[in-house]
């Protein structure tokens, strides 16, 4: 209903209705956020401990050098699928260990900056860019990163797409299994190898792949695939041969993959493969990569609409407007297929007059995600019937 103005007027004036739903605009899904060094990189375009943003321009990947983790990580990201990128570049310390403390960075207790993986939390302030896929090569794989990184995908309600330990595959599902969290994407095993400027085979963390591939998927399908089964071009090996044989559970494959750890397999061409986040076995409503990045992107995107009510007043057009909307858009993910179905709705339950009278206002929604057909099953029978046909 419209607002009618109780100042006095003698004579004619317009009263704007502008009342009424809104549609809902869904947020990105496709930034990535990287950690790494490259102590060659241009200061200027790359400072130290500050979110950096590459817009899709593999050019740009140029201003970071040569050496570090970031150079090359850039590179089989752009291999797969430009994008946009939010770079945070760490100094490398005088060992290993302190690497990885600049690395997980925190709070600078002399500026009061964030510092490390922890830049990637000015990102939305400095950039207008919001990173949801996280990764780290060359630091992933190293227990104290990832456990820090999680904290940080708590945070913007992102996905880690880490890197198990470059040794076997026992060692990878044991390095999985430190985790039981949704928004831990299956840590990856092997790793590829690409061609190196000098001619030499040249390894190449997983994660970075994986990455750009997710982001390849969201950019031509929706965000409600994953990035599994999809071939990566651009490379000639992985470093390690990973067993697979279609239908065979007691393939390495499979065994990976049943603990939640992406793999790569060779079958016309190197394919990343799996679609399980570290929840399987824990949580299984989120068992599926997708329905993590469904739930999170059609969650926060009704919650960036409903922005635009907060303090107005209360009343049924109220509770009608923000209901319409998210029904509205809804429907559309449905028609979309990025879910199956949803409904919004409010009720009288939460929404009591103690609530009321506080500002406090309550609608509810529902939805379902499409799973991954991880499990195709083909049914078999011999029929001696068909022998009839012989004689007809």
């Amino acid at each position: 209903m419209v607002a009618i103005p109780q100042t006095y007027n003698h004579g004619v004036r317009r009263i704007i209705d502008d009342a009424g739903k809104r549609p809902i605009a869904t947020l990105n899904s496709t930034v990535i956020g990287i950690i790494g060094t490259a102590p060659d990189a241009d200061a200027e375009l790359f400072p130290l401990d500050k979110p950096s943003a590459i817009l899709g321009s593999d050019t740009a990947v140029a201003a970071l050098g040569l050496t570090g983790t970031l150079p090359a990580a850039l590179n089989s990201i752009f291999k797969v699928q430009p994008c946009r990128v939010v770079v945070v570049r760490v100094d490398e310390g005088v060992d290993d260990a302190g690497t990885i403390t600049n690395v997980i960075g925190g709070v600078d207790a002399a500026t009061m900056q964030r510092t490390g993986m922890y830049a990637l939390l000015n990102s939305n302030s400095r950039l207008s860019l919001w990173p949801r896929i996280l990764i780290a090569p060359g630091f992933s794989h190293e227990l104290a990163v990832l456990t820090e990184m999680m904290i940080i995908a708590d945070r913007l309600r992102g996905w880690v797409i880490s890197d198990a330990p470059d040794t076997n595959s026992v060692a990878a599902v044991a390095y999985r299994e430190n985790f039981s969290d949704k928004r831990a994407f299956g840590p990856c095993f092997p790793h590829f190898i690409v061609r190196g400027s000098d001619g030499s085979d040249e390894m190449r963390w997983a994660s970075a792949f994986k990455a750009a591939a997710l982001v390849k998927q969201h950019y031509e399908k929706n965000f409600a695939w994953a990035a599994s089964n999809m071939v990566i071009d651009g490379v000639i090996g992985t470093t390690a041969d990973i067993d697979y044989v279609n239908g065979d559970p007691a393939c390495e494959a499979n065994y990976l993959n049943e603990n939640a750890v992406t793999t790569i397999i060779r079958d016309g061409g190197f394919r990343i493969w799996g679609v399980r986040t570290c929840a399987t076995g824990f949580d299984e409503r989120w068992r599926f990569e997708n329905g993590v990045v469904v739930d999170d992107i059609i969650g926060d995107s009704i919650v960036a609409a409903a922005r635009r009510l907060v303090d107005h007043n209360i009343t049924r057009t109220f509770f009608d407007d923000l209901v319409d909307m998210t029904n509205d858009y809804l429907s559309q993910k449905v028609t979309e297929e990025v879910i199956i179905g949803g409904k919004a709705w409010a009720t009288g339950e939460l929404n009591s007059p103690s609530n009321l009278a506080l500002g406090k206002a309550f609608i509810n929604y529902d939805l379902q995600w499409a799973t991954p057909a991880e499990d195709i099953n083909l049914i078999s029978n011999v029929n001696p019937e068909y022998f009839t046909s012989l004689f007809e």
